[in-house]
């Protein structure tokens, strides 16, 4: 697999993507933009999230337990635009699938994709916020990884989002789910 170009293919895709998110939903102010993929690793998806549409959630549920409200800020499978545009990563999934259908068969070989594929997503959203995409209020977004298994998730994400983001922006984010702030999460 060449993963340079396939990192390169997610940039393109989620560039895309987020950016026809931004232009039809141009009065959302957005706080959170994601890459996540499922526990397999089969498929590379974005998602993303806006301060309106976290309260419109909020609102309608009539949630009022903190640890839910903050689910539904941080867990992309919350948010109202999740999966955003995922027809553009049709190319990425079949490149995906046709690697694994060559890759060996271990325990070993797998382990190394699925580190691989992480590390693509991590190095797209890097490369995509040195090139500016996230724009002049970068201090008010988070962008990190995560995966749809929601034990491998929660450790993709803190991991990723210490590597992507400032202290100052990804501390409060450890502790969201009523955890202690630390930069050991």
């Amino acid at each position: 697999m060449d993963w340079e170009k396939l990192t390169n293919d997610v940039v393109t895709a989620a560039s895309a993507a987020f950016d026809s998110l931004r232009t039809e939903k141009s009065n959302e102010h957005f706080y959170v933009f994601v890459l996540y993929t499922d526990g397999d690793a089969w498929t590379i998806l974005p998602s993303a999230n806006s301060l309106e549409q976290h309260e419109v959630k909020v609102r309608d549920t009539g949630e009022t337990n903190e640890l839910q409200i903050a689910c539904y800020k941080w867990a992309s499978a919350e948010w109202a635009y999740e999966g955003w545009k995922a027809d553009l990563f049709n190319g990425i999934y079949l490149d995906l699938e046709n690697y694994r259908k060559t890759m060996p068969r271990s325990a070993e070989a797998y382990e190394a994709y699925k580190n691989s594929v992480h590390d693509c997503m991590i190095a797209a959203l890097k490369k995509m916020d040195q090139n500016g995409f996230f724009g002049k209020d970068r201090e008010n977004i988070l962008i990190y990884i995560s995966s749809s298994d929601g034990d491998e998730g929660y450790g993709l994400e803190n991991q990723s989002v210490k590597q992507l983001n400032p202290a100052q922006s990804y501390l409060p984010f450890l502790g969201r789910y009523g955890e202690e702030s630390s930069a050991e999460s």
